[in-house]
Formats: C-alpha cells, structure tokens, sequence
C-alpha cells in the first residue's frame, strides 16, 4: 500500500466482498437448483477469498503447530556450534557471580559451564540474574570433590588447562 487513497479502496473494496460473502452464504442457503444463482455465488465467494487472500491475518501459533518446547532446545543446543570452552566455576560460591557467568558463557557459545551443583539453577536470585541463559547453555555438575578427574579427563581430550584467580 502506497498511500492513504490506495488503503481507502482496498477497503472499501473488502467491506463489499465481505459484503458479497454474506450475500453469497444467502444464496448458497436458498435451495433453488438455479444455476445463474449458484454460478454468481462462486464467483462472489472466489472474488472474496481472492480479496482477502492477501491481507495480514492474526493468528496464533500455538494452535498451527504442536511442538514439545524440551525436544525443540536439546535440538537446538545439539545442532550449535560451540566454542571448544569448557568454562569450569566450582570454586565460585557466589550466587550472583555464577549467573552472570553462565549469560557471558552463552553469549559466547562456550562448549559447556560446570557448576559445582545444578540446584544452583533452582535458586530465586541466579534465575533473576542469569534470566533464561542456562536453558540454552550446556550445563555440567562438577563438585569439589570430581574437580580433579574431570580436568584430567579434559587434559587428555586434548583441552588446555587455564586458571583465572
């Protein structure tokens, strides 16, 4: 549409196809075999579903597909491709600090953030901080405790090994 006078006929030109449409559901209903009338009627119907074909329609869409949201993300997290980063924050106790590591970790594709416990996710404050990162960030349990083999177990993967105090 390029200007005002344009959008003024187009419609006018869809109140009379809706209009036509109610006329042609009269005539569909009346049960005369006549063929002029039911002739006219599919030409109006096909002249309305030709004008409203085009025009923007609201629709939801939800109802259009039926998707499992969890098989969507793991899709997804599966088919990215990340920085070969495994970003390891056991020794991180602050609640705040971990959340805002796991956002940077997600801008940043990183391959995978280690948590030393996933119920760090559960908690009110990291939600609010770290929003929605950690759904679409890999996320490992790594305690204390596994600390030492999992960085061995990364070593001979081929990893380097970097701290940061």
């Amino acid at each position: 549409i390029n200007n005002y006078n344009e959008f003024e006929s187009i419609v006018k030109r869809l109140n009379v196809a809706s209009d036509n449409n109610i006329i042609a559901e009269e005539i569909q209903d009346d049960e005369s075999n006549d063929t002029e009338k039911s002739n006219k009627s599919k030409d109006i119907i096909n002249e309305t579903n030709e004008l409203v074909r085009d025009f923007q329609r609201k629709i939801s869409p939800n109802q259009l597909i039926d998707l499992d949201l969890e098989v969507v993300r793991h899709t997804w997290l599966d088919s990215q491709d990340r920085q070969s980063i495994y970003v390891v924050a056991t020794f991180i106790d602050k609640i705040p600090n971990l959340a805002g590591l796991a956002r940077t970790c997600e801008i940043f594709k990183i391959k995978a953030l280690c948590l030393p416990s996933k119920r760090v996710e559960e908690d009110f404050q990291f939600q609010l901080i770290s929003v929605l990162a950690t759904k679409w960030l890999p996320l490992i349990e790594v305690p204390e405790l596994d600390l030492r083999n999992f960085l061995i177990s990364k070593k001979y993967e081929g990893f380097s090994l970097i701290g940061v105090e």
